[in-house]
């Protein structure tokens, strides 16, 4: 519909809208990546009732694990720009506030990561390349979403390799 001109009006993600736009099939709100305005913010939902989530400090180890960059790059073909930590839109962004966000904000950062992980008290006690809970449970996540939106299908990927390299088996 988009293509053919039978839409007026689309903020969901459109693979090669790039190729589409230099082609003149579409019209962008932005002339580069990323195209359009964020109208929403993907969020990923941890079950903080069940552990290890129930760890503040395992899941600000996880925020830190997780390669936002290539869910940005790869995943959304840079359709989209990073969430930030606070939630609000990029278009919000002027409402952010700097001094929490350095204090209490997350990059990617596999070492601090693991780092923060160690800290916490998650180790690798049986030598397979994931970490334990404090107490010597072993840890087994899943992460999921909506089949056939592929897009999120691609980003949940990023997030669980890149979370398995910080030692977090998901």
């Amino acid at each position: 519909m988009v293509i053919k001109g039978e839409i007026d009006l689309s903020n969901n993600f459109l693979p090669g809208v790039a190729e589409l736009a230099n082609k003149g099939y579409v019209k962008t709100y932005f002339a580069g990546a990323p195209y359009m305005l964020s109208a929403n913010t993907a969020v990923l939902f941890l079950n903080t009732t069940k552990k290890p989530m129930d760890d503040a400090k395992f899941r600000r180890a996880l925020a830190f694990a997780i390669d936002v960059p290539s869910i940005v790059n790869v995943a959304y073909a840079q359709l989209v720009k990073a969430a930030s930590p606070t939630g609000l839109l990029p278009s919000l962004s002027k409402f952010d506030d700097q001094t929490v966000l350095a204090s209490l904000g997350y990059s990617f950062d596999k070492a601090k990561a693991k780092q923060m992980l160690a800290d916490a008290g998650y180790k690798d006690i049986n030598g397979d390349g994931f970490v334990e809970a404090p107490d010597g449970s072993a840890i087994s996540l899943q992460v999921t979403c909506p089949s056939g939106w592929t897009d999120w299908m691609a980003a949940i990927d990023i997030i669980a390799a890149s979370a398995q390299d910080a030692g977090i088996k998901i």
